[in-house]
């Protein structure tokens, strides 16, 4: 996972809508949802602002205002974000190189052991055509 998913409660009484990336994400009065964080943090700014807003507070951006429903509405990471290895081009270039390696050493490989098949194939016709003549004798 590339990102912390944090709980999100619409702690209003009306159902509440996050926007995102032309996306729309309804969390339902009451209802609590993980979300990636910087989308926690972006739905809590609005959904703060919304009621504020609504309930006509004049200073709606007074942090004083607005940390007590912040608090209420984000909530404690629920899946913590799992580090991703992140390959140097070296790295990539190095597996690439063992895979055509690997390749090639078992394309060799059935080239050495098709080349068997057909000096066996041979050795059997010439052993066949040499009993054959024998016979003739």
């Amino acid at each position: 996972m590339r990102f912390d998913l944090v709980n999100f409660t619409n702690i209003d009484n009306e159902d509440f809508v996050g926007k995102w990336g032309g996306e729309e994400y309804v969390i339902k009065a009451g209802e609590t949802k993980p979300f990636p964080a910087f989308l926690v943090e972006h739905f809590t700014k609005h959904l703060v602002n919304k009621i504020l807003i609504r309930d006509k507070v004049e200073n709606y951006q007074d942090p004083v205002l607005r940390e007590p429903l912040e608090r209420q509405i984000k909530g404690e990471i629920v899946f913590e974000k799992q580090e991703e290895k992140i390959e140097s081009e070296g790295e990539r270039v190095k597996k690439e190189v063992e895979k055509s390696q690997k390749e090639f050493e078992e394309l060799e490989e059935l080239k050495k052991q098709q080349l068997r098949e057909k000096r066996i194939e041979a050795l059997k016709k010439a052993r066949a055509i040499k009993a054959q003549k024998q016979k003739k004798e």
